[in-house]
């Protein structure tokens, strides 16, 4: 009789499957990662070219906005317009009427590109901020800003700075040092000057321009208006910055030196020129705190307006805000350039000839600007 054979259990299959199905889990996410990632890396770039869409949207709001100053202005000055609302069609409607009688620009469609949902959606307007501002006033370089107020402007703040640049002078006496000698890391001294401009001629310019020299120290900070005409052969003063580091955890604070002017001679009404030349440093300005007799904070007027548009593309938003200068308002002549220079009889007549060229400033001065006149 045969015995029985043993039975033998061969598991090889089972651990070939096993290992068949694990790969094939170990595949299937891998590929769902990789799918993920692909999805991911597309949304990603959808969302940046519809933020570049958004970006543009809103500089185009920014553009209208700038080339309709003239007519926002005009109708500011009769109407309110809330600088916490975006504009509304009634208000988009009444200031296009305006500009068809005037002749200034129209506010166009806010509506870019409406086939792809590129539109700016809300616009906010302030043609009478408290403050006047610059930022990134290089050294040598200056600034020029004319503006009025809406009462008798009597005292005024001038605040500057540079982010990062906390290191204040100590000297007993302010003392103006080769820029070799300066600290990189003290903020400009700012060459300051203010015109009243009710009077624009040659004479009035030179008697009622203030200037004066703003410096980076820790105390001070105040300075009163004296007209040239009251104080000739003066010089202009240096006047010590109130400097102070930021507050914790405001660290990109740039506005870290302020000086007060009192004593300007303003009526309500009265427009002024700010020129600024900044020395050593690059600074970001702001000139505001504008003050009557009373106290009473005053807005300015013609000086600059404060745009804030947004623009959308699809479901992305992007925000711009900007300053741009006003200009020349649309009932005063007070908008002069940095270099204006007023003067009378500056026409001449020359005559140039073989060895020797000539100026006509006796017998034709009265008509040296005709240039039809005979020549001499």
């Amino acid at each position: 009789m045969n015995k029985p054979q043993p039975v033998r259990n061969n598991e090889k299959g089972f651990a070939s499957l096993v290992v068949a199905l694990i790969m094939i889990i170990v595949l299937s996410l891998l590929m769902v990662g990789f799918a993920r990632l692909a999805r991911r890396e597309q949304q990603s770039s959808l969302d940046k070219q519809l933020a570049v869409q958004a970006y543009y949207a809103a500089e185009t709001g920014i553009n209208d906005l700038t080339k309709a100053i003239p007519t926002l202005n005009a109708y500011q000055k009769t109407n309110v317009i809330d600088q916490n609302a975006c504009l509304s069609d009634i208000q988009i409607t009444a200031i296009n009427a305006l500009a068809g009688t005037n002749g200034t620009p129209k506010l166009p469609s806010s509506d870019v590109d409406p086939t792809n949902g590129i539109s700016y959606t809300c616009a906010l307007i302030n043609t009478r901020p408290e403050s006047l501002v610059k930022s990134g006033l290089g050294a040598q370089s200056a600034w020029e800003t004319n503006f009025s107020t809406t009462g008798d402007l009597k005292k005024m703040t001038v605040s500057w700075g540079h982010k990062g640049h906390y290191t204040f002078r100590t000297d007993p006496t302010p003392v103006l040092t080769p820029k070799a000698e300066w600290d990189i890391n003290t903020p400009a001294v700012l060459q300051f000057s203010i015109t009243p401009l009710d009077s624009v001629d040659r004479d009035a310019l030179i008697n009622s321009t203030f200037t004066a020299y703003l410096y980076p120290s820790a105390g001070g900070g105040s300075v009163v208006y004296v007209a040239p005409s009251t104080n000739p052969g003066g010089n202009a003063p240096i006047v010590p910055g109130d400097c102070k580091p930021p507050a914790d955890g405001v660290a990109d604070e740039s506005y870290t030196c302020n000086v007060t002017i009192s004593g300007l001679p303003g009526v309500a009404g009265s427009y002024y020129m700010v020129r600024i030349v900044g020395y050593y440093d690059t600074s970001d300005i702001s000139i505001h705190d504008f003050l009557d007799t009373g106290g009473t904070h005053l807005h300015t007027v013609d000086g600059q307006a404060q745009l804030d548009v947004t623009g959308k593309a699809k479901n992305v938003l992007k925000r711009l805000q900007v300053r741009t200068p006003i200009g020349k308002s649309l009932d005063t002549d007070f908008t002069l350039p940095s270099a204006a220079i007023e003067s009378q009889a500056t026409c001449k007549r020359m005559a140039t000839y073989p060895g020797s060229t000539t100026y006509d400033t006796s017998t034709y001065a009265s008509n040296a600007c005709d240039l039809s006149a005979p020549r001499p």
